[in-house]
């Protein structure tokens, strides 16, 4: 199974029975970056890949993508004490113009957030998706070489959201990995 097939075969939807110690993470609406940060006094992104490629069906449908055009799409892993807690795929489809806003292009190791949270225009449409994901597809995850996929033991709860910037859409989907909660009670 690749990284690919864990979104495309996912069962997003509106609502799930998400279990408490999920659904606060899955339901905050601000900014997950500075959440991270303010919890854990720590934060670090690792960049997985920033580039045009085909978006996935569903990314298409989702976004209006044409099947015949590329996104620019990028995939890190939020980590707090050097570890993985949060797989995010961001997805800009071509046509929106976003692409003109240098600072999507050039985010490398910052986070997304602090971009999204901070632009005079931006706003997240509210209807968030919900999937859950087992840890056997987990393992599938593209991780950078320092993080060992051993460290995703338990399966996980993910969400997709739509971001609008002077009228124009981007998706993000984070998937929410156990370790944040193994770490939460060390704080």
């Amino acid at each position: 199974m690749s990284a690919l097939s864990i979104f495309e075969t996912a069962q997003w939807q509106p609502h799930l029975n998400i279990p408490a110690p999920w659904h606060d993470w899955l339901t905050f609406t601000g900014s997950l970056s500075q959440r991270l940060q303010d919890t854990f006094q720590s934060l670090s992104v690792k960049l997985i890949s920033q580039q045009w490629q085909p978006a996935l069906l569903s990314e298409q449908k989702q976004l209006g993508i044409p099947e015949q055009q590329s996104a620019f799409i990028r995939e890190v892993i939020l980590c707090v004490c050097q570890q993985p807690v949060i797989y995010a795929r961001t997805v800009i489809p071509a046509f929106t113009g976003l692409l003109s806003c240098q600072p999507l292009l050039s985010l490398d190791t910052e986070p997304l957030g602090k971009l999204l949270f901070t632009h005079a225009s931006s706003k997240r449409n509210p209807n968030f998706q919900y999937a859950h994901f087992s840890h056997e597809q987990l393992q599938a995850l593209p991780m950078p070489s320092t993080i060992a996929h051993s460290a995703i033991n338990q399966d996980c709860w993910g969400r997709q959201s739509v971001f609008i910037i002077n009228q124009r859409q981007l998706a993000v989907s984070e998937l929410f990995l156990p370790t944040i909660f193994s770490l939460q009670q060390l704080t």
